[in-house]
């Protein structure tokens, strides 16, 4: 979507001058990116997105810092691919490597370094975005990184011009797969609030995000289709033309167990919470996946490739293109704030949980035993009292959040592993108590 003025064109391209006449800048068009896609073709798209939608958007912005930080936001001077050469810990530590440089080579200015520093939130998820130009790149970065991976990775004809588009996807637009993602997630939403209230009898909010939205559905959905795409071009090179309705129950039942497994190790590790617990059921492993919700999303996979995919790419035909992308940045930004109020809200949680232990624990300390209690009478006594400190405690930090990061915090089951989820437990119960 290239929807820049003939003056916002030439402002795009007086400010990129200085940093694409660089040396060390031009060295990138050596480095792999994505696909076939060099690392300073990579900046350029995302400069040049950035930039169109700072303008669309109609909003007050910082021209110069907007473009030299998307210009600037991969400039490590590695290619990641390369193990000999790459750097410890690219998915993360990356963009310290690119704001370093940055400082050394062109003395940028701290808002520029933050653009740099923030871009791939949430890896980190304390590593967020401080400014709405810091959001514009970390938002035109994902989407530019989609497109090179999903629709630019494979070569035609023996040269290294990426595959068009509608060639490689077949009406599979990254919009559209944008779309596919919301629509399934809701539908997700839906289909676990169901469950619980038949369950429960009682309305559970489900979730890892505050809004209406599961979005482990969306991106199992979205996995699901590539690698059945995938599969299915390997097999057409065979000569073979379609693939089984049994493949595709495969790739699903084994995809979405790996899925849940590894999403509940990370946000475990990540936040010592979890949201869904399968110990009960038959053939669980470690309470994070079992065999029966397998089979389960095996049939559901076969439903999204067959029955939701073509109704949702058939729907978007019938869309102008221009309402599909903006859809799709609508979904993003929508996605991404929720992701950052649930963050926020997981992050502050524990931080005020161990805040209320550290002072429960310091006043318990304080405390005098009496020359009438014995040792036994005396400790039991104290650790009563900083029971109590704690609880009173808790109970004034419940009443002082925000109903928004009540709600946020809604979708924990519970918390695992040590003294601290013990407490948290105990704060979330608090918390419920108090809504």
């Amino acid at each position: 979507m290239n929807t820049m003025t003939e003056q916002q064109r030439r402002e795009f391209a007086r400010i990129a001058a200085p940093y694409l006449a660089n040396d060390q800048v031009r060295s990138m068009s050596g480095f792999v990116q994505h696909g076939s896609i060099s690392t300073l073709d990579h900046v350029v798209r995302v400069a040049r997105a950035s930039y169109t939608w700072a303008c669309v958007l109609g909003i007050t912005f910082n021209a110069e810092d907007l473009v030299a930080g998307a210009l600037l936001h991969d400039f490590y001077l590695y290619d990641w691919h390369d193990r000999s050469t790459s750097k410890p810990n690219h998915a993360t530590k990356h963009p310290l490597y690119a704001e370093e440089n940055a400082r050394r080579v062109f003395g940028v200015n701290e808002h520029v370094a933050s653009i740099i520093a923030t871009h791939m939130w949430p890896l980190p998820p304390d590593r967020v975005p401080r400014s709405r130009e810091a959001w514009i790149v970390t938002a035109a970065d994902k989407w530019c990184s989609l497109q090179e991976t999903l629709l630019m990775r494979h070569t035609h004809g023996g040269t290294n011009r990426p595959r068009p588009a509608v060639e490689r996807r077949e009406g599979m637009t990254i919009a559209t797969t944008i779309v596919l993602f919301a629509v399934c997630s809701f539908a997700g939403w839906v289909w676990e609030s169901i469950y619980a209230v038949i369950r429960t009898h009682k309305w559970e909010r489900r979730g890892f995000l505050y809004g209406p939205v599961c979005p482990i559905y969306g991106v199992g959905v979205v996995g699901i289709l590539l690698l059945v795409r995938a599969m299915g071009d390997v097999m057409s090179a065979e000569g073979v033309s379609t693939y089984e309705w049994w493949q595709v129950f495969l790739v699903a039942f084994f995809g979405s167990m790996i899925l849940e497994y590894v999403t509940s190790w990370v946000m475990e590790k990540l936040f010592h919470a979890y949201w869904w617990d399968y110990t009960g059921m038959p053939l669980n492993i470690n309470g994070r996946t079992c065999v029966p919700a397998g089979l389960l999303f095996g049939g559901g996979g076969m439903l999204a490739v067959y029955v939701l995919q073509p109704a949702v790419t058939g729907a978007s035909a019938s869309v102008p293109e221009v309402a599909m992308q903006v859809a799709s940045y609508l979904i993003v930004a929508i996605v991404c704030c929720d992701l950052t109020l649930t963050v926020n809200s997981l992050t502050e949680f524990q931080k005020r949980v161990a805040d209320a232990t550290d002072f429960a624990n310091e006043r318990a300390s304080e405390m005098v035993t009496d020359a009438a209690e014995t040792a036994e009478e005396a400790q039991a006594r104290i650790a009563l009292e900083r029971d109590k400190l704690e609880a009173a405690t808790l109970g004034r930090m419940a009443d002082s959040m925000t109903r928004l990061r009540k709600d946020a915090l809604a979708g924990v089951r519970g918390f695992r592993g040590g003294d601290m989820p013990e407490r948290m437990s105990r704060a979330l119960a608090t918390i419920r108590r108090r809504r």
